[in-house]
């Protein structure tokens, strides 16, 4: 039994550490003004277009997502994945009134934080992705995305983003060169991050067993 709670809570702690980092990380990214996520990008494009907040429109897309994800692995939508989306995009509204005012001038400061919003939301996913409960609905997305081509985790992140791409431009999201590099560098450092948190997981279950 205590084996049991002890998994529980480390797969708790990095499921809700993670979302925390992941959700800093794109308000982070909001604020560095060079461009956001592709996604991210949509729904600061409908916020400025129809107001409500960016967390809210976080949830919309999100469904859409999971609907999307579901047609695509020809199966039931995993509505599960928006209890994630709650959590998060609460955590984003949060991060972003934090930061409210917060104004970076120079370019090569904007390059600076952005990029370090990314790597925070690199860090966020593959933390949270370790405490496999309910997915995020981009990476449900991504999953039925890489399913359906058969191919791997990097390519189908970027036929993620890529998607995302082309609705933000619609929307008129802040699309910048911070997107663009986006489509080609979440995957890779996803990936990166994501196996040196299962590392840290094993590695955290073997000392506290």
């Amino acid at each position: 039994m205590k084996t049991k709670s002890h998994k529980l809570f480390f797969r708790i702690m990095f499921f809700v550490i993670g979302l925390m980092l992941f959700a800093f990380g794109i308000a982070v990214t909001i604020v560095a003004d060079f461009g956001v996520s592709a996604w991210d990008a949509v729904s600061v494009g409908l916020y400025e277009h129809f107001r409500l907040s960016i967390g809210t429109w976080m949830n919309v897309t999100s469904l859409l997502l999971i609907l999307l994800g579901g047609w695509l692995r020809h199966e039931r939508p995993k509505l599960s994945c928006m209890i994630t989306s709650f959590v998060m995009s609460g955590f984003v509204d949060f991060f972003v009134w934090l930061m409210n005012g917060v104004s970076i001038s120079p370019w090569i400061g904007k390059l600076t934080l952005f990029l370090v919003g990314v790597i925070i939301i690199s860090i966020g996913c593959g933390t949270y992705l370790v405490g496999n409960f309910a997915p995020c609905p981009i990476d449900y997305f991504m999953v039925a995305l890489r399913d359906k081509f058969q191919t791997n985790i990097r390519t189908a992140m970027t036929l993620c983003e890529g998607s995302g791409f082309i609705l933000a431009f619609l929307v008129s999201g802040p699309i910048g060169l911070g997107t663009l590099l986006s489509v080609f560098i979440y995957g890779p450092l996803i990936q990166y991050f994501h196996q040196h948190a299962k590392e840290l997981h094993q590695s955290l279950l073997y000392r506290f067993p």
